[in-house]
């Protein structure tokens, strides 16, 4: 009978994967996300939001037994964006440049962590909005046109 202690192989501690969605597929894109990507930690739950107020969403990362990442992202503006901060709304909607987009509030996320409440959006080389439009329960609804481009909107009920 062997009494020795099985030897594990593998380490709960190992590099996290950025996926890139490109036309509809992803893409992995990890080796190109910067040195907060190459570190190996045994990492549990993501957090997603604009923390620095640029525009593009980073992410906090939190890890087993190690403190959290911040992966600010840097990536280089490659078209405009809106923030709409919308209190208890479900859904909102924008038509940018000939294209319609929807958020919807989700209010979970990865385990143990929270995204920023916002709803985020890309709008490519659009400069400002045809519409937005904002949902709260119970029916009512909010619609402003003409809103510009690369600020945060808030829309209350």
């Amino acid at each position: 009978m062997n009494d020795a202690a099985p030897v594990a192989k593998e380490s709960y501690r190992q590099k996290n994967t950025l996926m890139e969605n490109v036309g509809g597929a992803y893409r992995e894109a990890t080796g190109g996300a910067g040195p907060g990507l190459a570190l190996a930690e045994s990492s549990r739950g993501v957090a997603v939001g604009d923390l620095d107020g640029d525009g593009d969403l980073d992410l906090v990362v939190s890890n087993l037994d190690a403190p959290p990442f911040l992966l600010r992202n840097e990536s280089g503006r490659k078209g405009s964006w809106l923030m709409v901060d919308a209190p208890g709304a479900l859904r909102v909607e924008v038509e940018a440049g000939g294209r319609k987009q929807t958020r919807f509030r989700v209010r979970g996320g990865s385990f143990l962590s929270a995204n920023d409440p916002r709803f985020h959006f890309g709008l490519g080389k659009a400069t400002g909005l045809t519409r937005l439009v904002v949902r709260y329960p119970g029916g009512k609804v909010s619609t402003l046109h003409g809103v510009a481009a690369n600020r945060v909107v808030r829309v209350a009920p």
